[in-house]
């Protein structure tokens, strides 16, 4: 059997141990409520008034006003995870952790049923175990978890790990829910195909056929199913059908929400140069954070708070994702320069007003796009690289395969006599540390 344990709105359940005033309070947690990031967790209370991961926590306390907006305190959530784990390695030699507690940035993929809810979840395999020593040893599990963590997990038991996951996530907090053995198709036909993490147009699509169920898609044939939506359809109909399948990857477990840099100035700024400094060094350290990271932003932001207690910010949507420093540092730079305008526009030729915050950051996170290096390229030092590359590509797959153009009749009317073609590392070839 395989036990899925998942502890739901883990942040806020976490907060909630640490403060017991908070027990009853409605939780929003990432920021403060008129910053336009992104949420990181929520509560229950506040889930259902309509919050979802994703939405900024401006947007989050417009539709929950009464909710106490905190800080996220991410080393205490994994201090927790952590003691989740050191529990139930007394139970099983193998414990999967699934850390869902805070948004992910593929936004196209569809947040699940489970996912909603950001839990903490982590699966134990207990292998060779009959069904009822399976359930009584899991509510042993839950009591002494229930008594070490002071969280309440709901447990799901099943012969597969999916149906596992969607059991304890229809379970009670402090219940366990089990699957009779082979019944796992049965038990997820009724279920909505939402429990698959789906990209968003496929699941556009299964809806429009009139499939709202994990059995309604379990019904088409393998190739139906692939014929239908392509074979990446195919794990997720191994999943619908209570089949085994390697669980697909909904959301990036590595690649971060946003990256962002701040400055505080003390006493307030009005010089636009040392402003503009400011943008130049924390524009470094976000573009560092960016390349570390693997990836580049579809916008980005400025926003700052005035010596008054105005705070105000601007926004930009690149043309395509971007991740290099100059780019990113011009566009903020062009941001900084018409924040000052707007600001001294509304002075109204009152005494100006100084600078007391700048924040930089980037949001939309995706892979950077490819780029195809050139050999032509005017600057040495990116030249001598783009010719090193050759040379490793010629050692590899041999000189006869790759050739380079060389000026010849450019005067000539017809383009095709205006160059002619040498190989690539002829005696004549081109050296850029002469260019």
């Amino acid at each position: 059997m395989i036990a899925c344990i998942s502890v739901p709105y883990f942040a806020a359940a976490v907060e909630r141990r640490a403060a017991a005033d908070l027990a009853a309070v409605p939780l929003a947690i990432g920021g403060r409520p008129w910053e336009a990031r992104p949420i990181f967790a929520f509560s229950q209370e506040v889930a259902r008034l309509g919050v979802r991961a994703g939405m900024t926590l401006r947007l989050a306390h417009t539709l929950s006003p009464e909710a106490r907006f905190l800080p996220a305190a991410q080393p205490r959530y994994r201090q927790a995870s952590g003691e989740i784990v050191d529990v139930l390695l007394d139970y099983s030699p193998t414990v999967e952790p699934q850390e869902l507690w805070h948004p992910f940035a593929d936004r196209n993929v569809q947040f699940t049923v489970d996912g909603r809810t950001l839990p903490a979840r982590y699966f134990l395999n207990f292998d060779g175990l009959p069904a009822p020593e399976s359930v009584e040893l899991a509510r042993a599990l839950g009591r002494f978890l229930r008594d070490e963590t002071r969280l309440a997990p709901a447990i799901g038991l099943a012969s597969g790990r999916f149906a596992a996951q969607v059991a304890s996530t229809l379970g009670r907090p402090n219940h366990a829910k089990l699957v009779e053995p082979g019944g796992d198709a049965v038990f997820l036909a009724p279920q909505p195909v939402d429990f698959l993490p789906l990209e968003v147009e496929t699941l556009r699509r299964l809806r429009l056929l009139g499939i709202h169920t994990l059995g309604g898609l379990a019904r088409l044939s393998r190739s139906s199913a692939i014929a239908q939506f392509g074979p990446t359809i195919e794990p997720f109909h191994c999943l619908a059908r209570g089949r085994p399948a390697k669980q697909p990857t909904a959301r990036p477990q590595t690649a971060p929400q946003h990256e962002f840099a701040e400055h505080r100035f003390e006493p307030a700024v009005v010089d636009t140069m040392v402003l503009a400094e400011v943008v130049r060094r924390l524009a470094v350290q976000v573009t560092a954070q960016l390349t570390a990271a693997g990836v580049a932003a579809r916008s980005v932001y400025l926003s700052w708070e005035m010596e008054a207690g105005r705070r105000d910010q601007r926004v930009v949507t690149l043309r395509q994702p971007a991740g290099a420093a100059q780019h990113l540092t011009a566009v903020w730079l062009d941001m900084l320069n018409a924040a000052v305008r707007d600001v001294r526009a509304s002075a109204d030729g009152e005494t100006e007003a100084g600078f007391i915050r700048l924040t930089l950051g980037s949001r939309d996170l995706t892979a950077p796009p490819a780029r195809q290096p050139s050999l032509f390229n005017n600057d040495a030092r990116d030249a001598t690289t783009s010719w090193s590359d050759l040379r490793n590509l010629l050692e590899r797959h041999g000189p006869d395969l790759f050739l380079r153009p060389a000026p010849a009749e450019t005067d000539h009317p017809l383009p095709e006599r205006r160059f002619h073609w040498l190989p690539a590392m002829s005696e004549t070839a081109y050296d850029p540390a002469l260019a």
